[in-house]
């Protein structure tokens, strides 16, 4: 067994693409060529295999790749916690990713505060670019707190939709001006289909991060991923996104 492409997104998005020892920034721009590149390792806690550093034989297989044993880190850290596991213990490690993420929910939330119509767009119009169906569907408004119940979503979750209802108003007023009369009911229609799609593979948190990942465009920046998560639970608010 080996990390899923979904548990891997998710350790991506809760670093916020940053490094959890030294937070540089994981993605870099390739010379002359607008794509990104990933220089971040997704590293295990306890190891994944008899003879890696930290391994634990209780652990069973689903543990191990889980993401409370995985870390972002760069290339030279990871080799470092690697070759000093008497520095680096897995309670060290463990403290260090907990404080990390705390780092990456502070950031975020400063970028929802700070979300204006230029990054929504760059948000919205990725989605309608790579919409969907045309024409319109019925929607049932359920309260969140209801959701995040129902679906078993964890308590880090819910954190985070919390953020994304900071400025959730903001896209109504987006879709609101906008000149295109059906753009909004696409959205919401794609939203859903994208949601049916996942969730024959993925449940829960996995399922929430791999919709966040896919409002993002797997972009991991501070704004952008404010913006997506604004727009993911306005989303979530509104309409069958999530069991009701």
């Amino acid at each position: 067994m080996s990390v899923t492409e979904a548990i891997k997104r998710q350790v991506w998005v809760e670093a916020g693409g940053c490094c959890c020892k030294c937070k540089m920034y994981l993605l870099k721009t390739v010379m002359g060529n607008s794509n990104k590149s990933a220089q971040g390792e997704v590293a295990h806690i306890e190891g994944d295999q008899i003879g890696a550093k930290r391994y634990n034989s209780a652990q069973t297989e689903e543990q191990r790749n889980s993401l409370p044993n995985l870390m972002l880190m760069c290339p030279n850290h990871h080799t470092e916690i690697d070759s000093d596991e008497t520095t680096f213990t897995v309670p060290v490690l463990v403290k260090m990713k907990s404080e990390h993420e705390k780092w990456v929910k502070t950031q975020l939330k400063i970028a929802s505060f700070n979300i204006s119509f230029a990054e929504l767009e760059v948000v919205l119009q990725y989605l309608s670019d790579n919409s969907f169906n045309k024409g319109a569907t019925n929607y049932n408004l359920i309260p969140p707190i209801e959701k995040i119940s129902k679906n078993n979503l964890s308590p880090v979750v819910s954190d985070y939709i919390t953020m994304g209802m900071i400025r959730t108003e903001l896209v109504q007023d987006y879709l609101n001006r906008n000149p295109d009369i059906n753009f909004a009911n696409r959205l919401r229609k794609g939203f859903v289909e994208k949601y049916e799609e996942l969730m024959k593979t993925v449940t829960g948190d996995e399922l929430f991060f791999t919709l966040l990942d896919f409002a993002s465009g797997s972009k991991v920046e501070f704004p952008n991923q404010a913006a997506a998560l604004t727009v993911l639970v306005y989303f979530f608010q509104i309409c069958d996104v999530f069991e009701s």
